[in-house]
């Protein structure tokens, strides 16, 4: 009989074991509303301030082990300036057509033809941008768009 004793007391342990068991099963699943704890007001929350870290920075200017250089030192960077274009203007067409004398004075009158219009020059007058420093017979020298330039008689 001392084998059937054991029997059942085993038996007996294993459904309180499991009576255990399914008591906190049942219990988990359906809570009693009873036994509720009112909630208690902690204090306010102050956070703790943020230390700032220490930076640091890796010096890595060492022999390469495998190749056996060191690195190459970054050079600065070139800053390309771009300049500004002058406006090219175009040449005008200005012909020297002639000139006149008046008598008795020296004052002479040319005759120059700009941009296909007839004008009448003397010395220093600056008509359309077009200055006439002087002239002969022959030629005449004048100035326009910051260039000087000799003309011809074209006859």
């Amino acid at each position: 009989m001392k084998k059937n004793h054991r029997t059942y007391l085993l038996l007996l342990l294993v459904l309180v074991v499991w009576g255990i068991l399914g008591f906190r099963i049942v219990k988990t699943v359906s809570p009693s509303t009873k036994g509720t704890v009112p909630l208690v007001h902690a204090e306010k929350f102050v956070p703790t301030p943020i230390k700032k870290r220490d930076s640091f920075a890796l010096n890595a200017n060492y022999r390469d082990p495998f190749l056996g250089t060191f690195p190459k030192t970054e050079k600065p960077k070139k800053v390309r300036v771009t300049v500004a274009q002058k406006e090219i203007l175009p040449d005008k067409n200005i012909s020297y057509t002639g000139f006149i004398t008046e008598n008795g004075s020296r004052k002479k009158i040319f005759f120059l033809t700009v941009d296909g219009m007839q004008q009448i020059f003397s010395e220093n007058d600056v008509l359309q941008g077009v200055e006439l420093l002087s002239g002969d017979g022959k030629k005449v020298q004048v100035h326009y768009n910051g260039k000087t330039k000799k003309i011809p008689l074209s006859q």
